[in-house]
């Protein structure tokens, strides 16, 4: 038996048994004392997200900026996905097309992050680690622009060729790419990279996996970049 000792001098006590219970009882101490499951403090305008640990608002921006995953379950978190328990409103709203947003790896925007502008969507290479070199020795054009790209609205399919004219990159003239976004848009959910060398031979083919960072070991994950809805967030909050 545990018994837990809160600022308020009242002492709660639970019987814990197994895994599950301990997760439960701990669920239901957080939200009888009204606690934060990030920074273990009272909620200060609270949000519930879609794995439903409550947090402050200001608590779940600073994750979202750091690693974007729920420090209780490790659950990917997504501002689209939350709701301000106040009034039970979206906390923003639903994103209904890629265009106007971009999309991350590793939490970070320019780390061959693929920026979907209405006109010419490109992936960003400006944030690109230092060995990340073309194979003439030169470090990749900071914006390189899909070609022949098309997207299909029903679908969310996107198709598109990034062509290395300069120089090939680990050998690789082509990639073509094709991908499925997610319905609500927060991540890109299937699909794959087709890379061709000089010789328009196929040197491999990369798959886009549906899973938390943490869980993957091959393969690419990509994301929607939220730094953007934060800060719109931030600017409906104080009109």
């Amino acid at each position: 038996m545990i018994s837990y000792h809160v600022f308020s001098g009242k002492s709660l006590v639970y019987k814990l048994s197994d895994e599950n219970i301990v997760e439960e009882t701990l669920d239901r101490l957080f939200l009888d004392l009204n606690l934060c499951y990030f920074c273990l403090g009272s909620i200060t305008d609270g949000i519930l997200p879609d794995c439903l640990h409550q947090a402050c608002r200001q608590c779940i921006y600073q994750v979202i900026e750091n690693d974007a995953s729920c420090p209780h379950c490790k659950a990917d978190l997504f501002l689209t996905e939350c709701t301000v328990i106040s009034t039970s409103d979206p906390l923003i709203k639903p994103i209904e097309s890629p265009f106007g947003h971009s999309y991350i790896q590793e939490n970070t925007v320019g780390l061959a992050s693929y920026h979907f502008d209405p006109l010419d969507p490109y992936i960003s290479y400006e944030n690109a680690p230092d060995d990340w070199l073309l194979d003439n020795n030169q470090k990749p054009p900071e914006k390189v622009k899909f070609r022949d790209w098309s997207y299909n609205p029903i679908t969310r399919k996107f198709r598109g060729n990034i062509v290395w004219t300069e120089a090939t990159f680990d050998g690789d003239a082509l990639w073509k790419y094709e991908f499925v976004f997610s319905r609500n848009f927060n991540k890109i959910e299937s699909g794959r990279v087709t890379s061709y060398n000089a010789e328009n031979e196929i040197s491999q083919v990369t798959r886009f996996r549906n899973k938390p960072r943490q869980m993957v070991h091959d393969g690419l994950v990509y994301t929607l970049n939220q730094f953007p809805l934060i800060l719109k967030a931030n600017d409906k909050k104080l009109q």
